[in-house]
């Protein structure tokens, strides 16, 4: 009855399951998954994936991803962290800081921010959350 147009993008992420956002499905809020992720629809919000995310040609986030390996070739506007690699292909787009170990980055698409490289992006990464956390409580604490 329904078909899956199989790519090697998806072929990848779907080994062990995956979480997908189809095209056409709007979502606001929060999404944590220990499976990969597919986003191919709109996502207003943060993106935390213990394995890979993949932003399809349609798909638009609006929020920080947090992955392992990461593939954009869609639009992204936030901060992104890849644990292990980055991968900014077709006609993909960030507006919005990247740090990543590796950087993969094809001729047609579009950056603007700032980059950093570096294998210690998961210690830095674990701080800049403990950060965020404690300015949270302090803000919550204070109202």
């Amino acid at each position: 009855m329904f078909k899956i147009k199989s790519t090697g993008d998806n072929k990848e992420a779907f080994k062990d399951g995956a979480t997908i956002i189809a095209i056409g499905t709007h979502f606001k809020g929060d999404i944590e998954s220990e499976a990969s992720l597919r986003i191919d629809g709109e996502v207003t919000g943060n993106l935390t994936c213990k394995n890979k995310i993949i932003v399809g040609p349609s798909g638009q986030i609006d929020g920080n991803l947090d992955g392992t390996q990461i593939v954009i070739m869609g639009c992204v506007k936030g901060e992104i962290t890849a644990k292990e690699s980055l991968i900014l292909k077709g006609k993909g787009r960030i507006e919005g800081n990247i740090y990543t170990t590796m950087l993969t980055i094809e001729p047609e698409t579009h950056f603007n921010g700032r980059c950093q490289m570096d294998s210690q992006i998961i210690e830095m990464d674990k701080g800049r959350k403990e950060k965020d956390a404690i300015q949270k409580l302090a803000a919550a604490t204070i109202k």
